[in-house]
């Protein structure tokens, strides 16, 4: 903005964006310095552990360098066709943050696995990148949100939970004017559930129930998504790989 108004505006606009970031980022970042320099037993933390505190203050505020937010940024840019303003600025005005969501997901998901398999070998082989840290958490990322995908299966068997069925046309308009969703939590029955002592008789569809999207709870939505997925879609002839492909393809849309 050219005026004074506009530019008042922009200034708190860009501070209530900010400021909150930038304190979540400096207690990630504080957290794991005391954390690396009480293993190690020292005072003065190192230039490696400052290096090693920073990535985990971008990586708990969504802002660390992955693949899915410089793909995001590439599109922008080519959207708005080498100017600072464009259409990529009302399709993707933020794309770090998307980006890291998306990649979040993945590691928390079967995916992660390959990332482990990765570190495992740069372990084995001594080669450069390798630490103890990163390989820890590329092995307890994707147990965590393979949990979280069984826990997605289950809740669909139980039909709390849906994900994203085929069906045809007609039959998901006909569903979608009924209110039945894609990925969409039953409350009602996921409290029955709980409150009769996890008694699977009192799940599925009744008169009155409430329900609700759970596609904003992000990252973990795109796990919960692909176990749903998984069971909604396993008679599909495309074998166990084929099937967990289009379930973390389909739970990635949730994002």
């Amino acid at each position: 903005f050219s005026g004074g108004v506009g530019q008042k505006l922009e200034t708190f606009l860009n501070y209530e964006l900010r400021v909150p970031d930038r304190a979540f980022f400096q207690s990630a970042y504080a957290g794991s310095l005391n954390n690396q320099m009480r293993a190690a037993k020292v005072r003065v933390p190192t230039e490696a552990m400052k290096e090693v505190a920073t990535m985990d203050g971008l990586y708990r505020t969504f802002q660390y360098p992955n693949m899915a937010s410089k793909m995001f940024s590439g599109i922008k840019k080519a959207l708005n066709v080498g100017q600072d303003f464009g259409i990529g600025d009302f399709v993707l005005k933020y794309p770090k943050t998307p980006g890291s969501l998306l990649a979040r997901g993945i590691e928390y998901s079967p995916a992660g696995f390959v990332k482990t398999a990765i570190n495992l070998y740069k372990g084995i082989r001594k080669l450069p990148g390798y630490t103890q840290k990163g390989l820890i958490e590329s092995i307890s990322r994707p147990v965590v949100g393979t949990s979280i995908v069984g826990t997605g299966i289950l809740l669909s068997r139980l039909g709390i939970i849906t994900g994203r069925k085929e069906e045809r046309k007609g039959i998901r308009e006909l569903k979608q004017e009924t209110g039945l969703r894609n990925y969409q939590v039953n409350t009602s029955a996921l409290g029955r559930f709980i409150a009769s002592g996890f008694d699977s008789s009192v799940t599925g569809y009744r008169k009155g129930d409430l329900l609700a999207t759970y596609d904003w709870f992000q990252p973990q939505a795109i796990s919960l998504a692909i176990g749903a997925n998984i069971d909604e879609n396993k008679g599909k002839a495309t074998g166990i790989v084929g099937t967990i492909a289009d379930a973390i393809a389909s739970g990635s849309q949730t994002l």
